[in-house]
């Protein structure tokens, strides 16, 4: 159970993520923490949703092929063309010699890339058919078992217009929307939330760097959607002309 989150935005992308891992065991699902997001490269980030040891393989396959360096200067097809061939290439052949189909398991996985090169920036899936899909012009795509509460979310968002607006703003949204459905999913989704930014180049020459933020980080965060969400409140009153009580 996941929630993957990829964003466009004025000078920057971000891939946010749940921090629960779901364990299957005998008797019932476990959870736990875990790092659901990939800095594999100095400019593409990744995540995968799934089938824990699935993903574990095609991270290593991805590492191996791919130097943390290779895509700063590969045109956005070619790295399509790589990473998708790449993924389909590990789960391919994991699927159709080695799975046994049990009651009640799903070894199916899907995943997401976002990424800038000199080109431009790309939010790339391959879904669990291992087809790929290209959602650079939306500016936003989600995968995992709760990938449609952002695509609810960013509705109800839409007048911030979030691709006009810088990372310190975008950082908030996808927070927001990470949280949120934390909050409102019956199961699967779970603290802490995780983030990856990659900054565009301010001037030429410069390159895009792929960052997951600290924990301090996304404390700072947390405080400031709470800030957010507070003065939402105060500004209805005062756009309906009702002073709004404090809680007794």
């Amino acid at each position: 159970m996941t929630l993957i989150l990829g964003l466009d935005c004025a000078d920057g992308l971000l891939l946010a993520s749940d921090g629960q891992i779901t364990i299957g065991t005998t008797g019932q699902d476990l959870r736990g923490p875990g790092d659901k997001l990939f800095c594999s490269w100095t400019n593409i980030a990744w995540a995968g949703s799934g089938h824990v040891g699935i993903i574990q393989r095609v991270a290593q396959a991805l590492e191996s092929a791919f130097p943390c360096t290779h895509f700063e200067d590969t045109d956005i097809g070619t790295i399509r063309e790589e990473l998708c061939s790449t993924v389909a290439g590990v789960v391919r052949p994991l699927l159709a010699e080695r799975h046994i189909a049990v009651p009640g398991s799903n070894p199916l996985t899907s995943y997401l890339f976002v990424g800038h090169v000199p080109q431009g920036s790309f939010i790339l899936e391959v879904g669990a058919e291992l087809l790929d899909t290209d959602h650079t012009a939306t500016g936003y795509s989600a995968i995992g078992s709760g990938d449609i509460f952002p695509y609810f979310a960013l509705v109800g968002l839409a007048h911030f217009k979030v691709r006009q607006h810088r990372l310190a703003e975008a950082k908030l949204v996808a927070y927001r929307v990470v949280d949120d459905a934390i909050r409102a999913a019956a199961m699967g989704l779970g603290p802490p939330i995780q983030m990856v930014e990659i900054r565009r180049p301010g001037a030429a020459g410069e390159r895009a760097v792929a960052q997951k933020l600290s924990r301090d980080d996304l404390r700072i965060l947390e405080d400031k959607v709470a800030e957010w969400k507070a003065l939402e409140a105060e500004t209805l009153g005062r756009f309906i002309g009702v002073a709004t009580q404090a809680p007794q």
